[in-house]
């Protein structure tokens, strides 16, 4: 069987389509995880916090689960899963929802580029111009 290699224009096609197909959010898909998920972050726990508390009660029947949230009964989601559920929501819904991330931020950061951040040290001696030991 012969292959025709990479065929960069279906590929392109493909992914468009995939792009487009409309998905639904795991945390909004789901009532009791969703109901766990506002509960926690209500109670100030960070998205990482609560996916890494559902894992812990995955494994780990004896776990009891906390007091102030729903039973999420053996359910399980990335911390990454939760930040895309909550920047999807309107930004006045998160502040009458009671659910502030730490950074308090509503949208995410672009990204920075490489360039330095502080500027040059100032009275900096080069190597070769500093005493020897």
């Amino acid at each position: 069987m012969k292959t025709r290699g990479y065929q960069a224009v279906g590929a392109d096609v493909a992914a468009q389509r995939r792009r487009a197909r409309p998905q639904r959010r795991k945390v909004a898909a789901d009532p009791v995880l969703k109901a766990r998920v506002d509960a926690d972050l209500a109670a100030s726990w960070t998205p990482n916090q609560i996916s890494g508390r559902l894992r812990l009660e995955a494994a780990d029947p004896t776990v009891e689960r906390m007091a102030s949230s729903p039973d999420a009964k053996g359910r399980t989601i990335s911390g990454e899963s939760i930040y895309q559920y909550i920047y999807a929501i309107p930004r006045g819904e998160l502040a009458r929802r009671g659910i502030m991330l730490p950074s308090k931020r509503t949208r995410r950061r672009p990204r920075t580029t490489g360039r330095s951040r502080g500027g040059p040290i100032i009275g900096m001696v080069p190597l070769p111009a500093r005493p020897g030991r």
